[in-house]
């Protein structure tokens, strides 16, 4: 159209075609523009919106990761109460089969206990007791202590055909074995001097233990080797004539005390006990002439196997240089202060069966 109006010459409607053709041209740059505009603003919000949908899968697997953590948690925790509630009922029912097994062991233990207390006072009783000792000796004293409630150590003192018979004796163990062989020792010392008294023998110390150890062998004698018993007891018996003072003393594997003008004699016995023995021999007899005064004391081992903080076993000098530094003491306050010597010995070392006897000459 512009080169027909240029040839024509008609440059009005020349010009109204440049116009309309720029108005064109305006008309379609505007539309390219919004277009362009409407393109940006879409880029933008499809952004936004991935954006967003992103951020929103983010949060929503966080909120899964929670979840599972939780459910996790709760599992477990469920699981771990469901223990806690088993292991609680567990222990509930051991506690009462505790309790019940406890109140069984608690009412054995009464019985037992109940029978060795009774086995106790049976023991004391086949004891000789102190007031028919003082009637004997005025001036004595017993100490006797049970390593246990009942003790494998016995002593009787008697008075027969004007003789005064004090023995001792200290089984081959404490407790119940050796409380059942102390009745074993008192039964058997009983029927030697019954026998002695009917034969109407010599009251000699050394011929009753021999006659002691008869009875022990053929008491515990068995043709099966795996029950034949080899125990037996150590012992002391001394006889006394009170008329002429004359002491007939003899020992298996201990040995007594005598105190003189503040010097100390041990009356050794025989190294054999009574019952089996592999070297035996008849018990020594020792005679000795005792005089107004003197202090003689008969007692087990149990004194000088005490021992020190140390080890060592220190007793032995140690209870004489005690019997002499309180010889002019009552014998019953010898009895009380040697009993807080042995106690205080006593804190360093195991105790075993003790008895010792104490008379005064008169």
């Amino acid at each position: 159209m512009t080169d027909i109006y240029k040839a024509k010459k008609d440059y009005k409607s020349l010009s109204d075609c440049y116009i309309r053709q720029i108005e064109c041209y305006d008309s379609l740059l505007k539309k390219q523009v919004e277009q362009q505009s409407y393109n940006i603003r879409y880029s933008a919000d499809a952004y936004k919106r991935q954006t967003e949908i992103a951020s929103l899968n983010d949060e929503n697997r966080w909120r899964w990761h929670i979840n599972v953590m939780s459910l996790i948690i709760l599992v477990v925790a469920a699981l771990a109460v469901t223990l806690i509630i088993i292991n609680i009922r567990k222990v509930k029912r051991l506690n009462k089969m505790i309790e019940a097994r406890n109140a069984k062991l608690e009412s054995a233990n009464y019985e037992i206990t109940s029978s060795i207390n009774y086995a106790r006072r049976i023991q004391k009783s086949a004891l000789s007791t102190i007031e028919s000792i003082t009637n004997i000796f005025p001036d004595s004293m017993v100490y006797y202590m049970p390593k246990e409630i009942v003790s494998g150590d016995w002593y009787r003192v008697e008075t027969l055909k004007g003789h005064i018979i004090i023995a001792e004796g200290d089984c081959t163990d404490t407790g119940v074995p050796g409380s059942l062989l102390t009745m074993m020792g008192i039964s058997i010392f009983k029927d030697t001097v019954n026998t002695f008294l009917k034969d109407n023998a010599p009251m000699k110390a050394s011929s009753m233990l021999d006659k002691m150890r008869q009875q022990v062998k053929k008491m515990f004698n068995s043709n099966d080797d795996d029950t034949e018993f080899d125990g037996g007891m150590d012992a002391s018996i001394a006889v006394i004539d009170p008329q002429t003072r004359r002491l007939s003393f003899a020992a298996a594997s201990q040995t007594a005390l005598l105190l003189r003008d503040g010097v100390v004699t041990q009356l050794k016995g025989d190294s054999m006990r009574v019952g089996k023995f592999i070297r035996e021999t008849d018990f020594t007899e020792q005679d000795v002439q005792l005089q107004r005064g003197d202090t003689l004391y008969i007692m087990n081992n149990g004194i000088r196997d005490l021992k020190n903080p140390d080890g060592e076993r220190v007793i032995s000098g140690r209870l004489e240089q005690f019997l002499i530094e309180n010889n002019e003491k009552p014998m019953t306050e010898i009895g009380s202060l040697l009993h807080d010597e042995i106690h205080a010995w006593c804190q360093s070392s195991e105790c075993d069966d003790i008895t010792a006897i104490g008379i005064r000459v008169e």
